[in-house]
């Protein structure tokens, strides 16, 4: 990890164990995984036009970008059970140059650990 990388995530809270855990749970549940105690970001993949492609039209898929040296998981924990929250994301957002985004959301590290930011 760059310098600069390294700065800027030592300034963030990490979560203690315990609390990432619920977290960790649910990251399991949403991508479906049977060990949810390894980091779940990207992983490098090749996409051939002919075998690849075919796959992203039909299937559903998450993507992620991978700059080299550095992997991060973006989570951003949504409650879909308050009320009205998959039609009124402003209610529970702050907004940054037109960007809206929960109150709070998670980098997390190669090492699974979750490193809580606000914004």
């Amino acid at each position: 990890m760059d310098e600069l990388t390294s700065a800027f995530m030592k300034a963030l809270p990490e979560l203690p164990q315990d609390i990432a855990f619920t977290y960790k749970s649910e990251i399991r549940t949403i991508l479906t995984l049977k060990d949810g105690s390894i980091f779940p970001g990207a992983q490098p993949v090749s996409l051939e036009p002919r075998r690849g492609l075919p796959d992203i039209v039909i299937n559903e898929y998450l993507l992620c970008e991978k700059t080299d040296g550095t992997r991060f998981l973006l989570y951003i924990p949504i409650d879909f059970t308050e009320p009205n929250m998959a039609l009124d994301l402003t209610a529970h957002t702050t907004e940054s140059e037109g960007l809206a985004l929960p109150r709070t959301y998670f980098l997390i590290d190669r090492e699974y650990n979750f490193h809580k930011t606000e914004g």
